[in-house]
């Protein structure tokens, strides 16, 4: 990747500190003490909070005042501007958004690979940072975000940046900003690094209508490369990389460095801006709308333990719940978050599962209604052909898929299929070779899960109908990913990650439910994984995720059991409305801490 560089020198003037400073600092540790000697609901005091700025002494466009909008809650700080520390965040309940994290923490880090919010780059939350892109998994193509796809090929991207793209302190983004930003993401984070190295050239051009069009030079020019690259643009979120690497070299700028500064200075160009963010709360204010019905403040609690958690949820001290919990108020309204496929994958390297006939009586000991109620029975319902993806994909391609082959290929009784081992059903219903009974398949899942335990029960159930005998075996949670990871069982319950959807990584779930790699398949299998990775239309991608249902179909390595919703919502305020509207008009939009946090929040009301 080529940069071009700017030189930025820094100096540092050393100050006396004079009396008079030293009797303010005095009366502010004073007035710290005091706050936090009165915290309750389990603040542990203040911290000084993040701010939208680089040094005063280095820009002028931070020495001028902005003036408050009219409504906005009151921020305390002390009359020592220069430390610009804040005592805490009173909020309007008439335009404030409280929030509540149950099995997340909250996360300001780009470079985490850990489940959190408001920033997090594995399930794409886009409220502070933006990516280039976005694919949309109910419109099944590329949508803009910070920029709109213009033109692809394989030796080239386009694409062409928002009109008046913006950093939260009103500067311009720069195309030096984003080279530096994909360089950083490819480098330091580690499901982008086969991104590294991969854009060498990065043009601009101005059309006729004076917008100016970013074009992406690929090292290696073929499709499955071209799959990475746009992945990354749907990935690898924009940052403040001048502000972020100011006075070092942002080609040697280390990830523990990059990691301190986005905690100190997050600064991004999504909707939402960081105000605050103390001990006690994150508050996030909202940007770029006049819209007066919405809320214009986000406030994530920070309660220490789950006992003030629990309390501050009795007192309704929040709007919102986001997460799993078994123990939620009845008064609380629930919206359902995003379904993600589970179900049982099979092992065909040992021998009695590389025969199909075996895996056709496991087919056959489907039935997603019963398993998947007893999986999640808040979740949208799944079908027995239902092989990767989220509901909307397969919903979107029911009529292409409305007669599968599976009833054209294989037997659909046990019988039959007996006779064709040359074996027979014994008395006991199982199926006997050679006069034996079969012996019995070892399905492993994670301990402490009672639902995909139900669930892989019932399964059991179903297939010990169909002949066959199945030993659930209970892993910590340590073990159950080793033997996971390395081909150690028969039959292995599994659950896709919580992930924003590109169609690389649909192509890649396609894979990894069968736990093989693109070279362990055959030319069709791995045809169809390229197809899925670079369609770039509806119509491409449809059509090669038909195939690729069609594919799983007849190889049968993947068996669903249905779908589990994750990030559920219970909502437990009067003040706001318009949750059921989105909520029933989307489906894989619905995470309210991925992918769908910018659409939500933008649906949400107040009531008049």
């Amino acid at each position: 990747m080529t940069f071009r560089s700017k030189k930025i020198c820094i100096s540092i003037n050393p100050r006396r500190i004079s009396l008079r400073v030293l009797t303010l600092l005095m009366s502010l540790c004073l007035s710290i003490s005091v706050v936090a000697c009165t915290s309750a609901n389990g603040q542990e005091g203040v911290d000084i909070p993040v701010q939208n700025a680089t040094d005063p002494q280095n820009d002028n466009l931070y020495n001028q005042e902005s003036p408050e909008p009219e409504g906005a809650p009151v921020i305390t700080e002390p009359e020592d501007q220069k430390n610009r520390i804040n005592f805490g965040f009173t909020p309007d309940p008439q335009n404030t958004l409280s929030m509540q994290l149950l099995d997340k923490d909250i996360n300001l880090d780009p470079f985490s690979n850990q489940d959190g919010f408001p920033v997090d780059t594995v399930s794409g939350s886009n409220l502070i940072y933006e990516t280039l892109i976005k694919w949309d998994p109910e419109k099944l193509t590329y949508v803009p975000g910070l920029a709109e796809l213009i033109d692809v090929s394989e030796q080239t991207i386009e694409i062409e940046l928002r009109e008046e793209a913006r950093w939260h302190d009103g500067r311009p983004v720069t195309l030096e900003q984003i080279e530096i930003s994909l360089y950083w993401m490819s480098k330091y984070y580690a499901s982008l690094s086969a991104a590294e190295g991969l854009i060498i050239d990065v043009t601009t051009q101005t059309g006729t209508d004076d917008r100016e069009t970013i074009s992406f030079s690929l090292i290696d020019q073929d499709n499955y490369h071209l799959s990475i690259a746009l992945d990354l643009l749907c990935r690898a979120p924009i940052l403040p990389t001048t502000l972020w690497s100011a006075g070092k070299d942002p080609l040697t700028i280390t990830a523990d460095e990059l990691r301190a500064e986005a905690l100190r200075q997050p600064m991004g160009t999504g909707q939402w801006k960081v105000l605050l963010n103390d001990s006690f709360q994150l508050v996030l204010e909202r940007q770029k709308d006049d819209d007066d019905n919405k809320p214009s403040y986000l406030m994530l609690r920070k309660y220490q333990d789950a006992a003030t958690r629990e309390r501050a949820i009795a007192n309704q001290e929040v709007d919102l719940l986001v997460g799993a919990s078994s123990d939620i108020p009845d008064r609380m309204e629930y919206y359902p978050g995003r379904p993600v496929l589970a179900g049982i994958r099979s092992n065909t390297n040992r021998d009695l599962l590389n025969n199909p006939l075996i895996l056709n009586l496991l087919q056959l000991s489907l039935d997603t209604a019963r398993t998947g109620k007893s999986l999640d029975d808040k979740a949208a319902s799944t079908i027995f052909w239902h092989y990767f993806g989220s509901p909307t994909l397969v919903n979107a391609l029911r009529t292409r898929l409305s007669k599968p082959a599976y009833a054209e290929t294989y037997f659909d009784n046990k019988e039959d299929i007996a006779n064709e081992l040359q074996g027979d059903i014994g008395d006991d219903g199982l199926l006997y070779l050679d006069g034996n009974q079969i012996p019995a398949l070892e399905l492993i899942l994670p301990e402490g899960d009672a639902a995909a335990e139900s669930a892989c029960l019932i399964f059991s159930d179903l297939a010990r109908e169909q002949g066959l005998v199945i030993e659930l075996v209970k892993l910590p949670i340590e073990s159950y990913t080793q033997r996971l990871n390395n081909d150690l069982y028969d039959l292995a319950y599994y659950q896709a990650t919580d992930e924003h959807e590109t169609p690389l990584s649909l192509a890649k779930s396609f894979l990894r439910q069968w736990g093989v790699v693109n070279t362990d398949l055959e030319p069709a299998g791995q045809d169809i994984v390229i197809k899925l990775a670079t369609a770039i239309t509806v119509e491409e991608f449809s059509q090669a995720a038909e195939e690729a249902f069609r594919y799983s179909l007849t190889q049968m390595r993947f068996f669903p059991l249905g779908f589990r919703t994750i990030n559920d919502n219970f909502l437990a305020s009067d003040n706001w409305t318009n949750f059921s509207q989105y909520w029933s008009s989307h489906q894989d939009n619905r995470d309210i801490t991925g992918i769908g946090a910018t659409a939500v929040f933008d649906s949400i009301k107040v009531k008049n």
